[in-house]
């Protein structure tokens, strides 16, 4: 059999399980691939269309690795036995049904086993046809068709499969008459038999089912026959065929109707159009038509019509007798020929009574056939199929593992692409031929307790068989050996568990003799005779190499092999996602007996394939998952538990370069969180953020580090940990020093964590050994703001005077430091910071020109300056002011400064000048009506400004003087001033809420065309606020992001806004006003009607569709 073009397959289509089979579906999604057949066509799309997200999973996922099971379809959950092979293919194995019963696979192997057969699918296509050609045994298609396809609806690549083997039909036929189509028994017929049997049972039961209950149980004694040598009396033909003919009409009705037509599960539509699109394709000269007849009634309606029984149609225990399986034969004739569009003759000379029929009646047929193809074009492919189909089942795997055992060489020479990938996934299965020794190797009862032990500590063996033991000379005693991906164990004979050990307890691994096998645990040993010594070592190896493959050499078992011959060569793991992360993090949770966290393994696997920042404290937001281990900690272990496997499999890893812990408590996990600085070489930033550790257990982590000659740490953020003492900090400068880091210290953010002068001096002086010690110093951004430093200030500005760094970033704000003090800190700033392009410095009030005038020697540089509640005087705003630059994107941050209004004046002056800023933060800086008035009027000639924050500067004093504000700033929205941003949020004081003098301004926005944020949240201004914004969203095209909370919105408000959104495209951001709506929904008391709150959340509901879909765009 011919195999069509590779594109065929290449992407897939998304299938949403449900409980039961329905016809609802959802948008399709995109793919980057495409079919070869017609691209305008819907049914290409079907085949074509694919889940982003499950092909890019496909490529993305290297050998070994799988998503997390839980998130992926419907899938049965099992144990596995297999035993690892180095040889590439096994000799042939059966398995009967007994034996197949004690097969058991892990959601490792199964899913390995469905990402196996996915890369088929998705990479090469051409291996599929391969699965049926290399079986000799032809009876085994059906059984091969049904596990491959209940595996492509656990992947959602149903539809492109079933179109890939319907193409390779039609080019096999291309030559001759398509009546050759589909007759025989190819691998396309055996596929679509098995889709069919699987997806439109139920709808046949529902169609065929009363008519033939009807044919075979109620009129049973009828006959239709119509032949004449079949009757005794020649005049009962005329109404023999008048009964048959209104059987036949009867099915017509049922098939044809509308109700029954939207009934059809769409898969089996939407193949119904790949048949019509290959038709046109491969015989543009052949009326399609019959060719689509004849995959829905060949193969679909007649089969069940002539043998019921077989398809659950009938009664249990009830067939067609004789006299009526000869009825439902002359009817499947009659429909078949309807179908073709064809009149007896020939050998069916008898039938051509009914030709008269057949003449009137296919049209309609055929018009069924046009609405089946027209309701397929506006079928989604985003299909929702019965859950029950995407389950996976250990017959289903074991027909798989079967195959790719058995036909290894023969299926890789079909392989193109990513053949490495490829062979890693089938070697990572191990040999099917051990799977099936397990039912022979043990008895009944064994195997029992094997798999139970085995299900508790959701463990899969890699081996099982006999180890002899010698007691004395004379008593010998056989148990049983099981080695695990994680753990090693021994049972009795009869089955109860002896000794077990984790592999990293394991100290040596020794053998003397091929059949020798001696494994040396911290607390006791295992020792025996096998002859399949090599087998176990070998597993042993292997397994821990799949689960620790960056330990280091001297933390790894000590391997005693004698000759070293006998040490096989293990190939190291393909590049997994994250560096194996998962694999080792399970494998610790395992040796911790802590419950593996399904959320952390799922992201890592799907998420992080390209992020090498590890933030762990996303992971522990919500409550710790329940374990399911026997052996699992209580309920009450606290999120720093879990830490601890996490940190031991990032000591072991050498994916991530950033390790992110914020509010998290870690002092319980403080040795793990050591040892892991102490041990790992990759980590280039660590982020240890409100952690609640103390003084001596950052002690602890940084003396770790800086006793780590490979740590090359060089962002250091430990904020908000408020109660360091000299001791950390002093630790944290050793590390200054002798860091192995190529620049050192880079990035050191220690906000809010000390307010110790001694500890503050000790830090200051490692900063100039530091120095001393490399000849240089790169730290480039340095954050201690919220600290209190004493008289330690003097040593720290001596050091941002010497100029010994190279700092970009500085924040020194909110550290009480006045007087002298901060005008030496500033002056050293000045001296030695000449390189500064973001200086902090809130809250440190300057009130003479002495001291701003160091600021402002740094304008030439800085692009961003915070000077937030540190503008003390006029005459400081305006030197400020008066030294931006002429030309740049500065920042400036004059927020939360008391500025009266003759700071206003000076806005209204410099406003026009401010060329070289754009972004003014102004937030809660008491300008009032008067104030903002003036700076709106300053700035209606400014071409620069992109982002203006006012929030909470309003004041009222008179309502003049509000309305003269308003109409300022009416005239900025109407300007060429090309503000983008603005913010103008009330405040908590009524004279800083707009109100209803809000609404001109807002209409104003209407035709501004440069503003896409804005923030109008606190102003109270009612359902008339809202309706004034909703007219301007009908006209705005600019608008892209709207902040509007705390306005006193109801429900007509919200109902204008919901209607201006049909209109308006272009806002994609728009969050809920929150409060306004639980005011509604809640009122302040009880007893808020239920059709309001029904009310308010359809509409808040149909508000956040609305920007969803503007943001989809």
């Amino acid at each position: 059999m011919s195999s069509p073009s590779a594109s065929v397959l290449g992407s897939t289509t998304t299938q949403q399980p449900t409980s039961s089979s329905s016809s609802a579906s959802s948008s399709p999604s995109s793919s980057a691939l495409s079919t070869s057949s017609s691209s305008s066509s819907t049914a290409a799309a079907a085949a074509a269309t694919a889940t982003a997200t499950a092909t890019a999973a496909a490529a993305a996922t290297p050998s070994g690795t799988t998503a997390y099971a839980e998130e992926r379809s419907h899938k049965r959950r099992t144990v596995v036995f297999y035993q690892p092979t180095r040889t590439s293919t096994v000799p042939d194995t059966t398995v009967d049904k007994q034996q197949q019963g004690n097969l058991m696979y892990s959601p490792r192997e199964s899913d390995l086993l469905q990402d196996i057969f996915h890369f088929f699918i998705t990479k090469c296509p051409s291996v599929l046809p391969q699965f049926f050609n290399l079986c000799e045994n032809k009876d085994q298609w059906e059984d091969i068709a049904d596990s491959l396809l209940t595996m492509t609806f656990a992947r959602s690549t149903t539809l492109p499969f079933v179109r890939y083997f319907i193409q390779a039909e039609f080019e096999q036929h291309s030559a001759s008459y398509p009546g050759s189509l589909f007759r025989e028994n190819s691998i396309a017929t055996k596929i679509i038999k098995s889709y069919l049997r699987k997806v439109g049972s139920k709808y046949l039961t529902d169609i065929l089912g009363p008519t033939l209950h009807e044919i075979c149980i109620t009129d049973r004694k009828l006959t239709y026959e119509v032949d004449p040598s079949k009757v005794e009396n020649p005049e009962e033909i005329e109404t023999n065929k008048s009964l048959l003919l209104a059987k036949v009409e009867s099915f017509l009705t049922k098939l044809t109707s509308t109700s029954n037509i939207d009934k059809m599960p769409p898969g089996i539509k939407i193949i119904a159009l790949f048949f019509s699109e290959l038709s046109k394709q491969y015989y543009p000269d052949i009326n399609f038509l019959p060719i689509v007849g004849s995959f829905l009634m060949l193969r679909y309606f007649n089969p069940p019509i002539f043998s019921p029984e077989q398809y659950g149609l009938l009664p249990k225990g009830k067939a067609a007798s004789p006299k009526t399986r000869r009825n439902l034969i002359l009817i499947t004739k009659v429909l078949q020929n309807l179908s073709n569009g064809n009149t007896f003759k020939g050998k069916e000379a008898f039938m051509q009574c009914l030709n008269a029929y057949i003449t009137e009646k296919a049209p309609v047929l055929h018009g069924y056939f046009k609405q089946i193809l027209a309701a397929a074009s506006t079928t989604s492919t985003n299909l929702v199929i019965d859950s029950d189909l995407c389950v996976v089942s250990v017959k289903d795997l074991h027909l798989l593992h079967m195959l790719l055992s058995q036909h290894k060489v023969a299926l890789l020479t079909h392989v193109t692409v990513d053949r490495r990938e490829l062979e890693e996934k089938i070697d990572a299965l191990g040999s099917y031929s051990s799977k099936v020794s397990f039912a022979s190797t043990l008895a009944a009862a064994e195997q029992k307790h094997v798999k139970e032990m085995l299900t508790q500590r959701q463990e899969e063996a890699s081996y099982i068989g006999w180890l002899t033991i010698s007691k004395t000379k004379s008593v010998v005693k056989k148990i049983i050996l099981i080695i695990g991906m994680n753990r090693i164990f021994t049972m009795k004979k009869g089955g109860k568990l002896l000794k077990e050990g984790h592999s990293l307890d394991l100290v040596e691994l020794s053998s003397n003799t091929p059949t020798e096998v001696k494994l040396v645990f911290k607390s006791f040993e295992i020792s025996g005779e096998t002859d399949q010594a090599d087998e176990i070592i070998f597993c042993i190896r292997r397994a821990f190499l799949y689960n620790f493959s960056g330990i280091p050499e001297e933390f790894r078992f000590k391997l005693n092999i004698t000759p070293v011959s006998r040490i096989e060569t293990i190939d190291a793991p393909g590049l997994a996602i994250c560096g194996g992360f998962v694999g080792t993090y399970k494998a610790m949770c395992n040796y911790h007996n802590v419950p593996v966290n399904s959320s952390l393994c799922w992201d890592i696997e799907n998420l992080y394939s390209n992020n090498r920042n590890f933030d762990i404290s996303c992971f522990f937001s919500d409550e710790v998952e329940e374990p399911t281990n026997i052996v699992a900690t209580s309920l009450m272990a606290t999120a720093t538990s879990y830490l601890v496997p996490i940190l031991q499999a990032i000591w072991h890893n050498s994916y991530f370069l950033s390790l992110v812990i914020k509010d998290t408590k870690v002092d319980k996990a403080l040795g793990a969180l050591s040892e892991m600085l102490r041990l790992n070489n990759t980590l280039t930033s660590l982020s240890l953020v409100n952690v609640s550790l103390s003084d001596r257990g950052f002690t602890t982590l940084f003396e770790a580090m800086a006793n780590n000659q490979q740590c090359i740490i060089e962002s250091i953020d430990i904020s908000d940990n408020n109660y360091l003492e000299d001791k950390a900090l002093t630790a944290l400068g050793l590390y200054l020093v002798s860091t192995q880091a190529p620049k050192g210290i880079i990035s050191l953010n220690m906000s809010n964590i000390c307010s110790n002068t001694k500890a503050w001096i000790s830090f200051a002086t490692a900063l100039f050994s530091s120095f001393k010690m490399k000849g240089s110093c790169h730290i480039c951004q340095l954050d201690i703001s919220h600290n209190r430093f004493g008289d330690a200030i003097t040593q720290i500005s001596q050091w941002l005077a010497s100029g010994q760094h190279t700092l970009k970033y500085l924040n020194v704000g909110y550290t009480s430091v006045t007087g002298q003090k901060l005008m030496n800190l500033l002056s050293s700033i000045a001296k030695g910071c000449r390189s500064l392009t973001t200086l902090e410095l809130g809250a440190l009030k300057m009130s003479k020109i002495e001291e701003s005038s160091n600021i402002t020697q740094l304008m030439g540089t800085l692009t961003e300056l915070n000077l937030s509640g540190s503008i003390g005087t006029h005459a400081v705003l305006q030197d400020i002011l008066q030294a931006t630059p002429k030309e740049g994107s500065m920042k400036l941050n004059v927020s939360t400064n008391s500025i009266p209004i003759s700071g206003a004046q000076l806005l209204n002056t410099i406003a026009p000048k401010l060329t070289g800023v754009t972004h003014i933060d102004l937030a809660d800086s008491d300008l009032g009506d008067d104030g903002i008035t003036l700076l709106v009027e300053g700035l209606l000639i400014n071409t620069t400004l992109n982002s203006l924050n006012i929030n909470s500067s309003f004041g009222f004093s008179k309502a003049s003087k509000r309305d003269a504000m308003i109409k300022a700033m009416c005239k900025l929205a109407a300007s060429d001033c090309p503000i983008e941003t603005l913010k103008m949020a009330g405040g908590p004081k009524n004279t800083q809420q707009l109100g209803r003098h809000i609404l001109p301004f807002i209409q104003s926005l209407a035709h501004n065309k440069s503003m896409n944020e804005i923030d109008i949240s606190g102003h109270q201004f009612g359902n008339n606020g809202a309706i004034a914004l909703s007219k301007t969203l009908q006209l705005n095209t600019a608008l892209s992001t709207i902040y509007w909370d705390d306005n006193l919105t109801g429900v007509m408000g919200l109902t204008a806004i919901n209607q201006s959104l049909r209109v308006n495209q272009t806002v994609r951001c728009m969050p809920l006003p929150v409060n306004d709506i639980t005011l509604l929904i809640t009122g302040g008391v009880t007893g808020i009607p239920e059709e309001i709150k029904r009310n308010v959340k359809t509409l808040s509901a149909e508000i956040q569709q609305a920007v969803i879909s503007h943001a989809n765009m």
